[in-house]
């Protein structure tokens, strides 16, 4: 069954505003099996773009751009391992008694959980510092505040210390997870920035790997004098140059047009040298002249009347409409499922895990889980290319909750035996391969699609506070739960997935190939939320 949703405020007809409240743009819903499906309006020219500019520029642009997650990724991979390591221990551990330095549980949770608390800060600076510094130069900030807490951390002379370098260095984090797919987003056609956000992932995954490289080389160099500070020194100055080179390939990459064009009509030229760049094309070329006047009609309409109360309320994430209010608290619950599916109990805890199952030499097991990373994020980028967000958000909902739910039972039972922590290990990769092929990339790519301009900032802001927040929580409590209650801890992780899957069902749109209008069109259809009965 075919049925158009009528959309306009008086009439609910199915015509809604594309660049302006002048220009109008279709949104048929189809009706299949109770599945909609919806086919949008093309944006002027795009299909003309489709066949005559390249897009091997924008590819080099976005593999830039996604280069700073190397300093996210890179974090994630080392820090786990580095307060364990035994160096790191005996300079910064709380004295239990006159002989041993160890961490504490609570000690070790706030070392591991302070950056993220730093990612929350850094999420929520974006909304002010976008706005006025533009993206580029708010992500070659970011590349200097995390280099400047690894050089906090590498002066500190206690543990609390390093914990204010931890903080800093999450900041820059926050910032990169923030600015990065929103670059990339404005750079890209509507048509295709999944593909180029979900290189993000995959420049995480590669970050992941050389830490966790350099986490094994860094104990096989060094393990023989434990007093030796080169033992942690070593990998944390190797971030201090991801962060550099952050600040250095940014130079390189064209200004947001989308920001350009917010900024004022006189910067007509230089957001359509940005757009000519990505598209290798002309900057007098009607494809690009086209893009930009594209841009220029929906930010003037953005701006006009800022200070009437339409305005504000359009900007508002509280009142605005469509249901901005529901959008924002739909992106903050994805991010926050995200943290809780548990992928961080691996990744931040995997050398405590198989050190106590009797692996030999517990930090090569990171290297495996980055291996996988990095094969199946490369995976992802054609499987997001091909298929539905939901579909592949669903399924890996599934697979992650079976998937953990194996690994915690064979933990409970078999962990003692050597056949047990083989099994774990590869049970762990499998959720790994699962987690980058599906909820890795896809929560940003999908909260990075969900909002229109007015609140992109503000609510993606407010969305990477969200998972920084739970970020934070699943790392400074898992010491503490493990201590208590042990591997069922994964039991916790596999009710929140199975929630995840409720919760995508039937307040999760789909985003692909969608235009940020004709998502307000599906809103103000109030096709989301479904109905629960």
């Amino acid at each position: 069954m075919t049925h158009t949703h009528e959309i306009e405020e008086t009439e609910k007809k199915s015509i809604i505003n594309c660049f302006s409240r002048k220009k109008k743009k279709k949104v048929e819903v189809t009706s299949i099996n109770n599945e909609e499906k919806y086919r949008i309006g093309q944006v002027p020219n795009e299909e003309t773009c489709e066949t005559t500019h390249s897009y091997i520029a924008l590819t080099f642009y976005s593999v830039g751009i996604s280069l700073a997650g190397l300093v996210f990724g890179y974090d994630i991979g080392t820090i786990g391992a580095i307060i364990d390591m035994p160096a790191f221990v005996s300079k910064f551990g709380d004295k239990l008694d006159s002989t041993t330095p160890e961490f504490y549980p609570i000690t070790k949770g706030i070392l591991l959980g302070v950056g993220s608390l730093g990612g929350c800060i850094g999420g929520l600076l974006t909304k002010a510092m976008v706005p006025v510094f533009g993206p580029r130069t708010t992500l070659f900030l970011s590349g200097l505040t995390s280099s400047l807490g690894d050089i906090i951390i590498l002066l500190s002379k206690n543990w609390l210390q390093v914990a204010v370098g931890r903080a800093v260095y999450g900041i820059g984090c926050g910032i990169i997870c923030v600015v990065c797919p929103m670059l990339i987003s404005d750079l890209s056609p509507t048509n295709k920035r999944g593909l180029f956000i979900s290189i993000i992932q995959l420049h995480v995954t590669i970050g992941i790997i050389i830490g966790a490289l350099t986490m094994f080389i860094s104990d096989i160099q060094f393990s023989s004098n434990v007093s030796s500070h080169w033992q942690y020194s070593y990998p944390v100055l190797q971030g201090i140059l991801f962060g550099i080179m952050t600040c250095a390939v940014i130079f390189f990459i064209p200004e947001s047009p989308t920001w350009l064009l917010s900024k004022g009509r006189q910067n007509f030229d230089k957001a359509a040298k940005s757009l000519a760049r990505c598209s290798q094309l002309a900057v007098s070329s009607t494809i690009v002249q086209a893009q930009t006047e594209n841009i220029a009609v929906l930010m003037a309409s953005v701006e006009e009347d800022q200070d009437s109360l339409l305005e504000k309320l359009n900007k508002s994430l509280l009142r605005g409409q469509p249901k901005y209010l529901l959008r924002t608290i739909t992106g903050i619950i994805l991010s926050c499922l995200q943290q809780f599916t548990g992928i961080n109990y691996f990744f931040f805890f995997s050398v405590v895990i198989f050190k106590t199952v009797g692996v030999n030499n517990p930090y090569i097991v990171p290297i495996f889980f980055g291996s996988v990373n990095v094969i199946f994020s490369l995976l992802s980028v054609l499987l997001i290319a091909r298929f539905q967000r939901l579909t592949l958000l669903k399924l890996g909902s599934f697979f992650l909750a079976l998937t953990m739910c194996v690994f915690t039972t064979l933990g409970l039972t078999f962990s003692e035996s050597n056949t047990g922590a083989i099994m774990m290990i590869m049970a762990s990769c499998i959720f790994v391969a699962i987690f980058a092929t599906t909820w890795g990339p896809l929560v940003s790519i999908i909260i990075s699609e969900l909002y229109p301009h007015s609140i992109k900032v503000k609510a993606m802001a407010i969305c990477g506070c969200a998972g920084w927040i739970s970020t934070f929580l699943v790392s400074f409590m898992i010491p503490i739960l493990t201590k208590v209650i042990g591997f069922a801890l994964g039991y916790i992780f596999c009710v929140f997935i199975v929630l995840g899957i409720v919760f995508i069902y039937y307040f999760v749109p789909e985003t692909r190939h969608v235009e940020n209008s004709a998502l307000d069109a599906i809103y103000e259809a109030n096709i989301y939320p479904r109905k629960l009965f």
